[in-house]
């Protein structure tokens, strides 16, 4: 009869050995993530896109499934809570160009409210489908299906490793979970942070420009702090929307055009600038979306464009502090900052303008 002794070194000798391996250690300067869709969502884990009610959080999960996930012949489901199959998903199928034979063999639409009782049973019926992908729309409803407050940090936790984490660890089934932006009274956000805990890729939606069955518009993933591949970049624009033709509009925007989209915003932020005269940050967002003055540039496209400009400024200055005012001057000529010394003392500078900081 084996001594309590000799079962442990047994199962010691089927745990995962710690020792670092030289097949391990070769193989590391070359990893690179497996992407199911290239620098959003890794293969195998669970990934968050979090966004405003309408924001296109929905448009962007079938877009991405049809343009680019059905071509690898994978299969995609959506357990969907929130939206109608005949109403809603399926004519945004046929607009963003999948076929029938896409639709009925690599998609599937699953309306369940699952409970925690019923875990066993949803995961069994997910295996049997033979999914690669599944998206949560939206996870708030899949709490409130549960019976789980939101709100409660120890109850979602217990809740992502019941039913989230074992459909990535006993499945392999690459997970998108849809969540909303929730603010309370006070203005703080509502939710559980523990939602993000085993999360490898956390992404925010912002729309920067409004898109429709005939206007095409577009939308921003930009990363959240939340990036455990390292892989990742800080952002995606993609442009959607339909078209007079009646046909629709997915694709992402490349690196060239959104750099190019960047600069026209940064030159018509300052021609504004020097026909408003001087303005405060919040003021001059408010201008700009009050009045249209710059065409269909959104109040965080103002926003990130100031940001950016900004930056600029400082990098040739070595200033630091933000700007409380924009004046018509070129930004470069606004005030010569001090510039730090090595022995960690700063210079005086000369103050060309009174302009605050």
């Amino acid at each position: 009869m084996a001594t309590d002794r000799q079962l442990r070194r047994e199962r010691a000798r089927a745990w995962p050995r710690g020792r670092i391996t030289r097949a391990q250690w070769d193989a590391a300067p070359y990893y690179k993530p497996e992407w199911l869709f290239d620098g959003i969502a890794v293969a195998g884990t669970i990934t968050v896109i979090a966004g405003d009610l309408g924001s296109g959080k929905t448009m962007l999960d079938l877009g991405l499934i049809v343009k680019e996930g059905f071509p690898t012949g994978k299969r995609f489901g959506r357990l969907d809570m929130e939206n109608d199959l005949d109403a809603i998903i399926l004519p945004r199928l046929v607009e963003m160009g999948a076929t029938f034979e896409q639709a009925s063999e690599q998609f599937f639409h699953l309306p369940w409210m699952v409970k925690p009782v019923d875990v066993d049973d949803v995961l069994d019926r997910l295996d049997d489908l033979g999914l690669h992908y599944l998206s949560i729309d939206a996870t708030q409803d899949a709490l409130a299906h549960a019976g789980i407050d939101q709100n409660d940090n120890q109850a979602v936790m217990e809740w992502f490793q019941l039913f989230p984490q074992r459909i990535v660890d006993e499945l392999g089934i690459t997970l998108l979970l849809h969540d909303h932006f929730g603010w309370s009274q006070k203005g703080h956000p509502m939710g559980a942070t523990s939602k993000l805990i085993n999360v490898t890729t956390a992404w925010n939606l912002r729309t920067l420009a409004k898109f429709g069955r005939m206007d095409i518009g577009t939308v921003k993933l930009e990363l959240s702090y939340k990036n455990r591949t390292g892989y990742a970049p800080l952002e995606h624009v993609f442009k959607i929307g339909g078209r007079p033709d009646g046909s629709f509009l997915f694709e992402r925007m490349s690196i060239d055009e959104r750099s190019e989209q960047k600069r026209d915003q940064e030159s018509m932020v300052l021609e504004f600038l020097r026909r408003s005269g001087p303005l405060s940050r919040s003021k001059l967002e408010n201008e700009v979306t009050r009045r249209n003055e710059l065409g269909s540039m959104a109040r965080a496209d103002v926003r990130d464009t100031l940001k950016r400009l900004e930056f600029q400024e400082r990098a040739e200055q070595v200033g630091t502090g933000p700007r409380t005012e924009w004046t018509a001057k070129p930004l470069v000529e606004i005030v010569k900052l001090p510039v730090p010394r090595r022995d960690g003392t700063a210079s005086s500078g000369e103050v060309q303008d009174e302009t605050p900081r």
